[in-house]
């Protein structure tokens, strides 16, 4: 054994005065990122964390040849028709990233490598390529591209005719590109100095960046500006919007110098997207009632605002996604946790549901083709790997189009998965996905693993993964907790657990781990929560305040320090959290923060064993976030239970980008949890 000493964090008091409350911050030195100190803390803090997984080598390799033993590591995505070609990405085994293909006439012909990612990120450690963006006429790709996870690209055009890059001079935007239908026009947005999306500017191949023209600005602190092409390519939209609240403007396509027309207004709490298909401009919209409605007018008619009603509103029904075709709408509704397809004829308003024979599960909608009538979706479970349906929406026939494969000796008869109930203080049951070897015995010896969420009414579904067999295989119990603040339930579950009402999100993920010990599933010296992001604020806070109930804590990329980061108005996003979070310019929500944002929170007490995971250039979860908790963790923690601290120094949110490195950072988490399971 190597094992360093674990670091201890210089302690600098700083006093604070909001609203009459002193708030010391003896950490908040870390949150300058050029004081050599904050760069030694972190280094000695990989040093150590790396000191501690350096014990289990042997187990994370195996973990990491288990799981690449599992993928397809040469596979291909179905293609699809875009024009005169056939489009599809595939991938080569030992190759980090994938290939973009196309095929012309038919699958049958010459296969063209248009992109090779794995060239492209060439002396690399960090490479995210985004914003692809096929020219009309599929003569020019479009793409962005980012090397160290700060999320802000620049801009690369290739002619796909000559083989040749003809722009990669434009730097510091966004991800978002947008086509005109002239095929030398596009479109992109640029960051204010908060890093928020706020200008939308044309660009014209061949032109200099100081020639391109400003189409739109947003200066409202709290939205950010985006826009997107509608499926008929007849419309530009251009949008503003955060959680909440929308704002739209659109313009022909076919006139690239036109001024964006206002459509949907804003209003306070009303969020609306646009679409287009054949005569009409479509808006799904939670104007009417929370879980969406939609709505559509006559293209000749949509100055004055004449809406009609296609789909209602429904308290227990909530629209999550949506594709318009030619003549038909495929919309994915959810209902009872549950996600189906709604196919719905744009002339005659009839509909039908797409048959879907699962129990617990999960579906989306993949690349769909305007002028066609089929809907392409994707299907899967906890027990099943994903498969890509085509569906018509005339005909009503189905057909498997691809089926993923797990290599090796997975067989899912082996496996148990179902939806479970637990009941929380206040009466309501939350749902648990859960999924586990055959044979369970309910004795509480059980490891088990929670995972959660629970904030802007996202919802983590019960998906497939071959990653997590490694923890069923040695008999975790693996659950995904459905609380408040998700869309599990339609958007009300979500509203029941934001601002003032938050703590319901951690009370009910409380209740969940209470449930499973109650029903014998686990016991506290079994039991694992897990978390990212927002999700590390939920494992985090709940940790606070019950660390007698868990046993391991992993927290990725956790925002942790609620107070600071709203209160800087100069990172981006922090306004727009209010809606969400809270202002704590307000005296009421300022306290109601702090009293359970866990930075603020800890204290003398006992902890679990913790793995923190950050990166250094993330823009939405700033690394200081759990830099700070890891130092005041250590200052005050009173077990000897292990605490890591691991900062990616050349990444983002979303840590690493390989497939393959990706599954070394999940080894690490795992090899740390079966290493400190008792």
């Amino acid at each position: 054994m190597n094992q360093l000493t674990p670091p201890i964090a210089t302690i600098i008091p700083e006093t604070t005065n909001y609203h009459n409350d002193i708030r010391i911050d003896n950490y908040a030195w870390l949150k300058d990122k050029t004081n050599p100190e904050t760069h030694k803390y972190i280094k000695l803090e990989n040093e150590y964390a790396n000191s501690i997984l350096n014990d289990s080598n042997e187990l994370r390799e195996t973990l990491y040849n288990e799981m690449v033993g599992r993928i397809q590591e040469t596979d291909s995505s179905v293609p699809y028709n875009r024009g005169e070609y056939w489009y599809y990405t595939r991938t080569e085994e030992g190759k980090q990233y994938p290939l973009f293909c196309r095929k012309l006439g038919s699958l049958d012909a010459p296969e063209e490598v248009y992109l090779d990612e794995n060239v492209l990120a060439e002396g690399h450690s960090q490479f995210v390529l985004s914003g692809q963006s096929i020219s009309p006429d599929n003569r020019y790709f479009a793409y962005t591209i980012n090397t160290n996870g700060d999320e802000i690209y620049t801009l690369h055009i290739k002619d796909l005719r000559t083989n040749t890059i003809v722009e990669s001079s434009i730097s510091g935007i966004s991800s978002n590109l947008v086509w005109a239908n002239d095929n030398h026009t596009l479109f992109y947005t640029k960051f204010n100095e908060a890093k928020r999306p706020f200008q939308m500017y044309r660009h014209t191949l061949g032109s200099p960046e100081t020639e391109d023209v400003l189409v739109h600005q947003d200066d409202r602190d709290f939205m950010f500006l985006g826009m997107r092409r509608t499926k008929s390519g007849k419309y530009i939209v251009v949008s503003a919007g955060n959680f909440d609240n929308s704002h739209s403007w659109y313009f022909s396509a076919d006139e690239p110098n036109a001024t964006p027309i206002e459509i949907m207004p804003y209003v306070q709490g009303v969020q609306r997207s646009l679409d287009h298909s054949g005569e009409y401009f479509y808006k799904i919209t939670n104007e009417y009632g929370s879980n969406n409605a939609i709505y559509r007018v006559p293209v000749a008619d949509a100055a004055n605002g004449r809406w009609t009603e296609i789909v209602p509103h429904r308290v227990n029904v909530k629209i999550e996604n949506y594709s318009f075709y030619e003549n038909h709408c495929a919309i994915v509704e959810r209902q009872n946790g549950l996600k189906y397809i709604v196919c719905i004829d744009l002339l005659t308003l009839e509909s039908h549901n797409v048959p879907v024979e699962e129990d617990d599960y999960t579906l989306d909608l993949e690349h769909q083709v305007y002028e066609s009538a089929t809907v392409r979706y994707s299907l899967a479970s906890l027990l099943k790997p994903t498969a890509i349906y085509d569906y018509n929406m005339i005909d009503r026939t189905q057909e498997l189009k691809k089926q993923y494969e797990i290599r090796g000796e997975f067989d899912a008869s082996r496996y148990e998965a179902r939806r479970v109930f637990a009941p929380t203080q206040d009466g309501t049951m939350i749902p648990i996905s859960i999924v586990h070897k055959k044979g369970l015995e309910l004795n509480g010896a059980n490891p088990l693993y929670l995972y959660g969420y629970g904030a802007y009414g996202i919802t983590n579904d019960p998906a497939f993964s071959s990653i997590r067999l490694s923890l069923l295989d040695r008999g975790f119990v693996f659950a995904i907790a459905h609380i408040r603040g998700s869309g599990y339930l339609g958007k009300e579950w979500h509203n029941q657990a934001k601002l003032m009402k938050k703590k319901v999100v951690f009370d009910d993920f409380i209740a969940c781990a209470e449930y499973f010990i109650t029903e014998k599933y686990t016991s506290p010296n079994k039991l694992v929560i897990s978390g990212g992001s927002a999700g590390g604020t939920l494992v985090c806070a709940a940790m606070n305040k019950r660390p007698d109930l868990f046993h391991i804590v992993i927290a990725r990329v956790p925002a942790v320090d609620s107070l600071t980061r709203l209160l800087d108005t100069s990172i981006a996003g922090a306004i727009a959290h209010f809606d969400e979070i809270g202002n704590p310019q307000i005296e009421e929500q300022y306290h109601y923060i702090k009293s359970y944002s866990p930075y603020e929170n800890v204290i003398a007490q006992d902890y679990p064993h913790i793995f923190l995971t950050c990166g250094l250039n993330d823009p939405r979860v700033q690394y200081w976030q759990p830099a700070k908790l890891a130092a005041k963790l250590r200052a005050l923690k009173t077990d000897h239970n292990t605490l890591i601290f691991k900062t990616s120094m050349n990444s983002g949110h979303f840590g690493a980008s390989g497939r393959y490195e990706h599954l070394r950072q999940t080894a690490d988490e795992y090899a740390f949890i079966l290493e400190h399971i008792s």
